[in-house]
């Protein structure tokens, strides 16, 4: 375990996976409790749920989705597009998520699920999610980090 505890930390500052077994994966991500721990934690939650949303909607009217995956600067879409019933082109942004500073920031949600409470289904901590499209003296009140 612990040549594979050095390989993680000396290879955590890439944005790729590490391919060590399973196992030790699993180890590696529950070991620790620092922010780098969290980030790919709430990256495999995010995407998680993400590609739920893309096996969920499917390609529903003639639209498809696509995740969007910044690993580098942690920074998550799930966009829709396409000719809807061959009438109208969409393209929506359903989702925009980022981690900063080991915290989930939605700064967009245009849909009508509630991100917020999947994502703590998820094992993302409520204090570990920033509400970012609400303003910073409404956050307060929102039960979730304020940044």
């Amino acid at each position: 375990m612990i040549f594979y505890e050095k390989l993680a930390k000396e290879f955590a500052c890439l944005s790729m996976p590490i391919l060590f077994p399973q196992k030790y994966i699993l180890y590696l991500l529950t070991s620790n409790s620092g922010i780098m721990d969290n980030t790919i934690k709430y990256q495999k939650a995010i995407l998680d749920l993400f590609q739920e949303y893309d096996k969920f909607w499917g390609n529903s009217g003639g639209l498809q989705n696509r995740i969007v995956a910044d690993t580098k600067r942690h920074a998550y879409v799930l966009i829709s597009f396409g000719w809807r019933k061959n009438q109208s082109y969409t393209h929506l942004l359903c989702f925009h998520l980022q981690i900063i500073n080991g915290k989930i920031w939605i700064h967009e949600n245009n849909t009508e699920a509630m991100i917020a409470d999947e994502l703590m289904e998820k094992g993302v901590a409520q204090e570990d999610i920033v509400l970012g499209f609400l303003e910073p003296e409404t956050r307060v009140h929102s039960g979730f980090a304020v940044a």
